[in-house]
């Protein structure tokens, strides 16, 4: 009880109004999470993705475009990235590296077109492909190990 009260974000506690409180971002994030499919692979930021879960192929970005936190077997298993439908992303979380790959993947023309850019929320669907964000830069995060 004394550690409940101490440090849980329960309404009991002592932390609570310091960090479990509705974010003004939610109702953007929910509608971007209400925009995808259930059915579609799809790549998403780490704060969208427990709410995208339910689904055969979803990755945590910036995975399966660039290897990111994969393992240690050269990105053996590592999917096409082309087989990604969707992409739901935080550009808060998007690390400076990978910003000019999400640049290209929703700029117009691109090979995903944005449904949802809202408060530093996109969402968006494939409508093509690009050299830039297919194998390339997949196989060349792969290969920094060696």
């Amino acid at each position: 009880m004394v550690t409940n009260i101490a440090w849980s974000p329960s309404p009991i506690g002592d932390k609570y109004e310091q960090w479990a409180k509705d974010s003004p971002r939610n109702d953007v994030l929910r509608a971007a999470v209400d925009l995808v499919p259930h059915d579609v692979p799809l790549s998403a930021t780490y704060t969208l993705l427990p709410h995208l879960s339910h689904r055969e192929l979803v990755y945590n970005w910036p995975n399966p475009f660039v290897s990111s936190n994969w393992g240690n077997d050269d990105c053996a298993r590592l999917p096409d990235p082309r087989v990604i439908q969707y992409i739901a992303v935080d550009v808060n979380q998007v690390r400076p590296d990978e910003q000019e790959m999400f640049a290209a993947m929703i700029a117009p023309g691109g090979p995903f077109d944005v449904l949802l850019d809202q408060d530093g929320v996109v969402v968006a669907e494939r409508v093509g492909a690009t050299p830039e964000i297919a194998a390339e830069p997949q196989a060349a995060s792969c290969q920094e190990g060696d």
